[in-house]
């Protein structure tokens, strides 16, 4: 049995994110200082290796598009939240670091918007920074992040 009937859009897009993540932690690999060493695809993590960053989907929308004989094409408007961790609640807060890191994350993914596939990243929004994440018992950063892709349905 199927797990999801027709596209898993919503764990594709997140899966490209953290792929397009992944590549910012290879460009920052070496030259920059502080850089990130881990991407998460969950906010809910109980070790992390710090820097880390995280994402989590907030919630989807679709979009009615366009109606044809052949099916509907919905354009998909995800939003996401990624996190910057750099350290464990009650530790060192260093927040000229958390502000660098998650300036780094913001000015990354507006400079590299096409995540492939048909994937768009839209906007970011709603930057903070010096933030604690009960989730993972974390410190931070956070950004909010819109990505939008198109889906055909084919009507049966």
């Amino acid at each position: 049995m199927a797990e999801v009937y027709g596209n898993a859009t919503l764990e594709d897009v997140r899966d490209k994110l953290v792929s397009k993540l992944n590549d910012m932690v290879t460009a920052m690999a070496s030259g920059y200082d502080p850089t990130i060493s881990y991407v998460y695809d969950h906010h809910n993590t109980a070790y992390m290796q710090f820097n880390a960053v995280s994402v989590g989907l907030d919630g989807a929308e679709p979009n009615n598009q366009a109606f044809g004989s052949a099916g509907v094409t919905v354009q998909y408007e995800c939003q996401f939240t990624v996190r910057v961790h750099t350290a464990y609640q009650g530790g060192l807060v260093d927040e000229v670091k958390n502000a660098r890191i998650i300036n780094s994350v913001v000015n990354y993914m507006t400079t590299y918007k096409n995540l492939a596939g048909g994937y768009w990243l839209q906007d970011v929004n709603d930057v903070t920074a010096n933030q604690e994440f009960a989730e993972s018992f974390t410190l931070g950063g956070q950004c909010t992040v819109l990505v939008t892709m198109p889906v055909t349905h084919t009507q049966g």
